[in-house]
């Protein structure tokens, strides 16, 4: 009997201890619960927004004897003194000719040079070209990318008339009959075209933009050498509406190029004049370029005039003149942590602890930078001990220490 007693309290004993533990890790689990978050490389930058002007050496190009001018020159393109920027017509009806003119020209040669290649062609090797300048004509078009759409479309065209020779036994005369017309359908635009189209030619080399605004020797590089706060607010009174109205374009001149713009001081001083900085451009052009800060002048109330000088980007700068950026005062990398994971330790060391095989490591961090909800600490990919990314951070649990068991 009393061993039956034994037995029973034993049993009820187990029970209980069974039940025991069971209420206490199910009070640990809701009463802190684990969370974690994973340690991720992050990058944050501190930015200021402005708006300013480009400042640099040109020239305006002059609109020609006519305003119905045909452009041989692209936006941002190099040119050398003495090339043909554009030729002016009298009429459209005269351009319109003139442009047929141009296309019988480019046909009569494309035909002879295939029936020249006739006997020499690598059909696949002519298959192959027909099929990249396809894709390329098509990239182009769909993307708006800086493909020569005109040259893309006669090469295509120069290989199809190869192929159409090549494959056919009267193809030789079918072209010569082709060339036939061609040259009669140009000699007849010919006698129409006369004489009446005049061209433009580049004063001198530089970067030619299809842009004038009337600040051509006016924002000059000089300028923003001497220029003021007052002047740069009021710059619209600088602007020449007569050289906009007589000119169809310009040419940068030089290699450098100023950007002018008002910055709080609060930011500014974040600046080293004399020292590099990066401006991230939103306008009309977007992109980011790395410039010197060439001017910091001190402040009137609250701002200053800052002043940035660059020489890359210049074809693609060419063109404008008022333009948004934004201002890249500072940069910050490392990894982003939760700011409810950051503890102190028994030593008193500032960091954070793993989860690691169900057990709690501390790794001590270093803050560089802190976001509203996050903190970025210093990462170095050489510290094998340091916060590594792709870590599992513990966010909240309590009684935390190294080594603990966590689940």
């Amino acid at each position: 009997m009393k061993r039956n007693s034994l037995v029973s309290g034993l049993v009820l004993l187990l029970i209980l201890m069974v039940v025991g533990y069971m209420a206490y890790y199910i009070y640990v689990a809701f009463s802190s619960p684990l969370k974690t978050a994973e340690a991720v490389l992050y990058t944050a930058e501190e930015i200021v927004s402005v708006k300013g002007y480009f400042f640099r050496d040109e020239i305006p190009v002059p609109m020609g004897k006519s305003p119905i001018q045909k452009l041989l020159v692209s936006n941002g393109e190099k040119v050398h003194k003495g090339q043909v920027l554009s030729v002016s017509y009298d009429s459209e009806e005269e351009m319109k000719v003139a442009r047929q003119l141009e296309q019988t020209e480019q046909l009569i040669s494309l035909l002879k040079e295939a029936v020249d290649e006739r006997d020499s062609l690598d059909i696949s090797q002519v298959d192959r070209n027909i099929t990249d300048h396809l894709v390329n004509l098509v990239y182009g078009v769909e993307q708006s990318k800086s493909v020569d759409i005109n040259h893309e479309a006669n090469k295509l065209k120069s290989y199809v008339f190869k192929r159409g020779i090549a494959f056919s036994n009267s193809g030789s005369e079918q072209a010569s009959a082709e060339l036939s017309k061609l040259s009669a359908e140009k000699r007849r635009l010919s006698a129409m075209a006369g004489n009446g189209a005049a061209s433009v030619k580049s004063p001198q080399s530089g970067y030619f933009s299809a842009t004038a605004d009337g600040f051509e020797g006016v924002l000059t590089i000089e300028k923003s050498e001497s220029l003021t706060l007052s002047e740069f607010n009021n710059l619209e009174s600088l602007r020449r509406t007569d050289i906009a109205r007589s000119s169809y374009g310009r040419l940068g001149t030089g290699f450098e190029w100023r950007f002018a713009t008002s910055v709080p001081y609060v930011y500014a001083k974040m600046l080293t004049e004399g020292g590099r900085a990066t401006v991230r451009f939103t306008g009309d052009y977007i992109g980011e370029v790395r410039v010197t800060v060439k001017r910091i002048d001190p402040p009137e109330n609250g701002t200053c005039l800052v002043v940035f000088s660059g020489t890359t980007n210049v074809s693609e700068l060419v063109g404008l003149r008022y333009q948004s950026a934004d201002i890249v005062l500072s940069k910050y990398e490392g990894i982003r942590i939760p700011k409810q994971a950051l503890r102190i330790n028994e030593e008193g060391k500032t960091g954070v602890y793993c989860l690691v095989a169900l057990q709690a490591k501390f790794v001590e961090t270093e803050q560089i930078y802190e976001l509203d909800h996050h903190y970025i600490v210093r990462y170095d990919p050489n510290d094998t001990e340091g916060l590594r990314p792709g870590e599992e951070i513990i966010v909240s649990s309590k009684n935390l220490y190294d080594g603990k068991i966590v689940q």
